[in-house]
């Protein structure tokens, strides 16, 4: 029996033996004299990422690809006509990417939806125009080609705009188009493919008539040839649903901001629904300092992570703001991010390690007003620095579903454009902090736990002089969550006594001024 606990515990300790507790935190400021946005995050298969945006003086798409430190591996500003915005990247089948956006082809107001694939390293390979309008959402479909999102406009300034919904081939070729007109002013930004080969739409939908406005969140789900299934609107007066996506469970969660409940000033808004958008559960997060949600992704455990601002509704000071839940709307944790300056959250997406990596803008930090702003936290959403906890208000509003009868009609042609482009290399880049300045050294000559296993109770030794300030123990489960912390004083030994410790694999890592060592161990009461 002895020897046969002791080969469990030789497996445990081989299989958890992922460094969960060494989960990359960073924040990073990408930009130069310009003032630039990002717009859309994801991680690539190299375990990198793709970040897409926007230089703001210039109206040029801006496109980074980073390692999974935040380091830059090459950048593009993609340069048309009139100038363009990029609102959304994915990596593609083939290892490249596509971009969706908008572009002021002839100079003027009128914006046309811009659709543009590059190969791997960020080099155009086709770019297409598809009709009046922008493009906010793309995603490769199963068949290759693309399906988008985003809205048409009727004229070229200060009019009506409509759902504008895409399907091209995997070339860009426009395969067919649907123009959704619910009232004055719709705008699609998310699009999904669906599990049952359809898509969903949603935005918001918007009324000034009779100077009776109100707002409400759109929700649209179709089949595979784009013809409604249904449609919904959620809300009370005033609502903007900015995110959706389909959850595992086949029905739909939608973010955004409400001033019909909770705070006048705005409350982060989250809506769940089934499979037919009937409402599941409705949530309002944040205070009273005005709070919104840009956007919302399903985690790993079932819940969700929602990205946005505190303080920003009304284009005032604000911070990054984090919103952690379970499966349900309950509130696990919050975040917020950001300096002296006014610090937005664009996009979000949870990383291969179980934290997150996010992008936005911040005039904080960087050269110039504005800097694209890339922060990757833990799985608790721990960044490194200027970072803080804010009150966070949950309540369950009295969410109604409005009628909504919708027009479909088609939208336009495509045809193709020249395509511009100026890349390089590098680019400026403030690191705001990283945990890679920790020099992590091998504990085997300098650092020791017995006994290993432990009931709970151990010594921890060290054979260094220990620095008067910043000597930290720190203990993590194997989902790189923190379970204890203790100030550790300059002597040879010290004794932990954690009894209260779940049975199973723990990482330790004691940190000495810029050093730190590390070193795992077992709980049991065998």
């Amino acid at each position: 029996m002895k020897i046969m606990k002791k080969l469990i515990l030789v497996l445990i300790i081989g299989m958890m033996g992922v460094k969960a507790y060494g989960q990359i935190m960073f924040q990073k400021a990408f930009g130069g004299t310009d003032s630039y946005g990002g717009y859309y995050v994801q991680q690539t298969t190299d375990g990198g990422y793709i970040i897409v945006g926007e230089d703001f003086y210039s109206a040029n798409i801006y496109l980074i690809k980073t390692n999974v430190y935040g380091d830059t591996l090459w950048t593009k500003f993609i340069v048309t006509l009139g100038g363009a915005e990029g609102n959304c990247v994915r990596q593609t089948n083939d290892g490249g990417y596509i971009i969706v956006g908008g572009n002021t082809a002839d100079g003027n107001d009128a914006n046309y939806v811009y659709l543009i694939k590059t190969n791997s390293i960020g080099d155009t390979l086709w770019t297409k125009e598809l009709g009046k309008g922008v493009g906010n959402s793309i995603q490769q479909t199963t068949d290759g080609g693309y399906i988008i999102g985003g809205y048409m406009s009727t004229c070229n300034a200060g009019c009506a705009h409509f759902f504008n919904f895409i399907k091209t081939d995997n070339l860009g070729n426009m395969v067919w188009t649907r123009i959704f007109e619910a009232f004055d002013n719709d705008d699609a930004l998310s699009v999904q493919q669906t599990t049952d080969g359809g898509y969903m739409l949603a935005g918001f939908c918007e009324s000034d008539a009779l100077n009776n406005s109100f707002d409400h969140f759109y929700l649209i789900k179709t089949n595979s040839n784009g013809d409604t299934l249904w449609t919904k609107s959620y809300g009370g007066t005033r609502d903007i649903g900015y995110s959706a996506q389909q959850t595992t469970d086949g029905g739909y969660i939608i973010a955004g901001t409400t001033t019909s409940f909770g705070d006048s000033t705005g409350n982060v808004y989250l809506i769940k629904t089934d499979s037919i958008g009937d409402i599941v559960w409705s949530k309002t997060y944040g205070d009273s300092t005005g709070d919104i949600a840009y956007f919302v992704q399903q985690t790993y455990d079932g819940g969700y992570i929602i990205a946005g601002n505190t303080n920003n509704i009304y284009d005032t000071l604000g911070d990054v703001y984090l919103i952690k839940t379970n499966s349900i709307g309950d509130t696990l944790w919050t975040r917020t991010y950001g300096g002296s300056g006014n610090d937005v959250a664009s996009s979000i997406q949870q990383t291969t390690d179980g934290g997150y990596i996010i992008t936005g803008y911040t005039n904080s930090f960087g050269l110039a007003d504005y800097a694209l702003y890339l922060i990757k936290t833990d799985s608790n959403g721990n960044a490194g620095c200027y970072e803080g906890r804010t009150s966070t208000i949950v309540a369950t509003p009295p969410t109604q579903i409005f009628p909504v009868t919708t027009i479909v009609s088609s939208g336009f042609t495509n045809y193709s454009l020249p395509t511009y482009y100026v890349g390089y290399a590098g680019g400026t880049v403030t690191t705001i902090c990283t945990d890679e300045v920790i020099n992590e050294i091998s504990t085997n000559n300098f650092l020791s736990l017995y006994p290993n296993p432990t009931s709970g109770t151990f010594t921890l030794t060290y054979n260094f002089q220990l620095s008067t300030i910043n000597s930290q123990l720190k203990i993590y489960d194997v989902l790189g969550q923190q379970v204890y912390s203790q100030p550790i004083v300059n002597q040879q030994s010290t004794i932990i006594n954690l009894p209260q410790l779940s049975n199973g694999v723990y990482f330790y890592q004691l940190t000495n001024g810029t050093e730190s060592y590390r070193g795992k161990f077992v709980k049991t009461n065998w």
